[in-house]
């Protein structure tokens, strides 16, 4: 029985981790491998997963890779690409990202996608009316990050450009709805959280 790999994505580190803990209890894992967490994942990484992976284990006995993706490299996606299509049985793949842009589609296709996510602490609780410009002052200065990260997405010619682009378009509607709305602005702080 083959298994599908699982892409876990978000900030929130502890769940991430325990998420793998249950997986590694429920698939019965007896060896585990780690890659690219201190390094992008590059073509060589893929390369020695694919040699693990083939001298896997007989039996029910099974082993589990955990990827790190935030830095993966085109070359690498493309061979990982090939190993998802027809993971190993015996092999349990699981993907790790805090963000799914920049992972290619074709990647996430071939996963169990899940999501893990805390609040930002960076952004400010609005209670009071007073506080309205602090809120404001945080957005602009996110529509301007976004802004600046789309613009080298474009650059690069990034086939995440898109996903950005309503990212930032989205967040430019909360921030306008912000500005012009006399309503409590916890709501529509709420609604930019939930923003990738």
């Amino acid at each position: 029985m083959m298994s599908q790999p699982f892409l876990l994505y978000g900030n929130d580190e502890r769940a991430l981790r325990a998420r793998e803990e249950v997986i590694m209890q429920e698939r019965g894992v007896l060896r585990t491998y780690r890659f690219g967490d201190d390094d992008a994942l590059g073509i060589d990484d893929v390369r020695e997963i694919r040699r693990r992976a083939d001298l896997a284990p007989g039996g029910s006995e099974s082993q589990c890779f955990f990827l790190r993706l935030d830095h993966m490299t085109r070359e690498a996606a493309n061979a990982l690409l090939k190993i998802l299509e027809e993971p190993p049985e015996s092999s349990v793949f699981v993907m790790r990202c805090s963000s799914l842009v920049g992972i290619p589609d074709t990647v996430q296709s071939r996963a169990r996608l899940e999501a893990y996510w805390v609040e930002n602490p960076n952004i400010p609780d609005v209670t009071r009316e007073s506080e309205r410009e602090e809120a404001l002052s945080f957005l602009d200065s996110e529509l301007l990050r976004r802004r600046e990260r789309l613009h080298m997405l474009v650059e690069r010619g990034d086939q995440k450009k898109t996903i950005e682009r309503l990212a930032l378009m989205r967040a430019l509607h909360v921030s306008a709805m912000l500005a012009a709305s006399r309503a409590s602005t916890k709501p529509l702080l709420e609604l930019y959280r939930m923003i990738p």
